[in-house]
């Protein structure tokens, strides 16, 4: 399998550069009965309260769309789950680097690595997963890693694996960052966001800290 997988990434990245990049089009919007929707279909417009309770849905289209339930919240970057990562920004050129090369939204790429590592480059999970991607060993290798530990390669390849996932998901956001955490099998068998609740509160942190980047880095992204 992994010889498979060196034949066919080249394929699968390359491929890359003629798709848009549909990761980037999550909007968030607030329903007549004050329910935040953060999705990447369109919406009726932005919404201007926080969340404290969220639910996954099927769309017709075969997309998931996460249903915030809201509530009024004068502290906007108040993360619903208490947590928020530290700030800094010294990997902050290798990642841009790495999102201008497959093409994967800045504010993504950083939400996800926040949400691994919190931008710590030895961290080492518990299933074994390492560096500021949290990358598997198979997949550092299916993704030319050499050094895991190795920022700029950890980063490389943990963004490079984001445009793999945003190929096999046709840019459906949600699938994308559930893929991330559980695997795409386990998103393919359950046709949106496994039935884990690990993965759905990670689907949860990372749409809310990108939707968090992507205001804050605007002037930049």
């Amino acid at each position: 399998m992994a010889r498979i997988a060196h034949r066919l990434l080249p394929a699968l990245i390359l491929a890359a550069a003629a798709l848009p990049a549909r990761a980037d089009e999550i909007r968030s919007w607030t329903d007549e009965n004050g329910v935040i929707h953060f999705s990447n279909v369109r919406g009726p417009g932005k919404g201007k309260r926080r969340a404290s309770q969220a639910r996954f849905e099927k769309l017709p289209d075969g997309g998931t769309r996460v249903v915030l339930e809201g509530r009024d919240d004068p502290a906007p970057q108040q993360a619903a789950d208490g947590w928020q990562p530290r700030s800094t920004d010294e990997y902050d050129a290798i990642l841009r680097e790495a999102c201008e090369r497959y093409r994967i939204p800045y504010a993504l790429a950083r939400a996800v690595m926040a949400s691994e590592s919190n931008f710590d480059p030895h961290a080492i999970s518990h299933a074994g997963a390492m560096g500021l991607m949290q990358l598997m060993p198979e997949t550092a290798v299916t993704m030319y890693v050499e050094d895991i530990l190795d920022p700029r390669e950890n980063i490389h390849g943990g963004v490079r694996y984001l445009r793999v996932l945003t190929n096999e998901f046709e840019g459906d956001l949600v699938k994308v960052i559930a893929a991330y955490n559980a695997g795409p099998g386990a998103v393919r068998r359950a046709g949106g966001v496994p039935d884990i609740a690990e993965t759905q509160e990670y689907v949860k942190r990372v749409l809310r800290l990108y939707k968090q980047f992507k205001e804050r880095f605007s002037e930049r992204s």
